[in-house]
């Protein structure tokens, strides 16, 4: 499979996430598509979409590996960010940078128990202790021993990818999220989803 690489300096980024912001007509893909002065923007966030797949592709290995250590079944997913999930999270956030925005590619492990989690989680946090020149551990949130209102429970990890390998060092910095959360957490996480959408 061949990866897209990003093509494009953190300004041209930047400046087209501001282009979601300030012109209201634009959060419609489709226009994106149909009119020219949109076309530029829309090339430059689809490209840096698309050019996390590489580094979410390796993040997302090593938390197959390190989730099926502790449970068998564990189920591991990915995904892109949508370009309209983007927009909306730049509209929410005004000051944040789009070449900032650190979940554009997300890895989930669901496992079985809580107790799981933690072994997953203290897995993650004492590689990144005994390797801290590989991936780089950005943030840490842990929303078990800190649940948000809505009673969701995770902890998130966000990578800054980094290699030497000079085929891959284009994505070096770029943000990928990984949740870790057992399956009950999973059920309570879905339905406050289902409930936020319909409720607006």
């Amino acid at each position: 499979m061949e990866f897209v690489q990003p093509k494009y300096n953190r300004g041209q980024i930047d400046r087209s996430g501001d282009a979601i912001i300030t012109n209201p007509e634009a959060l419609e893909f489709f226009n994106f598509l149909v009119d020219p002065k949109f076309e530029k923007a829309r090339a430059i966030v689809e490209n840096w979409r698309s050019s996390h797949a590489y580094p979410m592709q390796i993040i997302r290995n090593n938390l197959v590996n390190r989730a099926r250590k502790y449970d068998n079944h564990a189920i591991v997913a990915q995904r892109l960010k949508r370009f309209s999930s983007i927009a909306d999270k730049l509209l929410r956030e005004p000051h944040m940078k789009l070449s900032q925005m650190q979940d554009i590619g997300g890895c989930r492990a669901i496992v079985s128990t809580a107790k799981q989690v933690e072994s997953v989680v203290k897995f993650h946090l004492d590689a990144w202790t005994k390797n801290p020149h590989r991936h780089e551990l950005h943030r840490f949130k842990d929303y078990i021993s800190s649940p948000k209102r809505s009673g969701y429970r995770s902890v998130h990890l966000i990578y800054k990818f980094k290699s030497a390998n000079s085929d891959h060092m284009a994505h070096n910095g770029q943000r990928i999220e990984i949740q870790i959360r057992s399956r009950m957490q999973h059920i309570w996480a879905t339905a406050v989803e289902i409930v936020g959408a319909f409720t607006n």
